[in-house]
């Protein structure tokens, strides 16, 4: 549930997207929902690489939720 792409790291080492392809990435927020199970909220954007941030609106954006069986998408 957590393999969106090539992990993309900040300057300090910290995980701030996935690269999909050259112009997109997954922003990955990680939150339990009401039901206490774990989600992972997803949004596709495009990202510059020299501010190192994901800009304007989502393209596509979808949650996967934990299961005992697996996941939801």
């Amino acid at each position: 549930m957590d393999n969106y792409g090539v992990p993309v790291y900040d300057k300090k080492n910290h995980l701030i997207a996935y690269r999909i392809n050259e112009s997109e990435y997954a922003s990955v927020i990680i939150y339990y929902n009401e039901n206490n199970l774990l989600c992972n909220k997803i949004e596709i954007k495009h990202f510059d690489k020299e501010s190192l941030t994901l800009n304007g609106e989502a393209l596509i954006s979808w949650i996967d939720t934990r299961t005992d069986f697996g996941f939801i998408r």
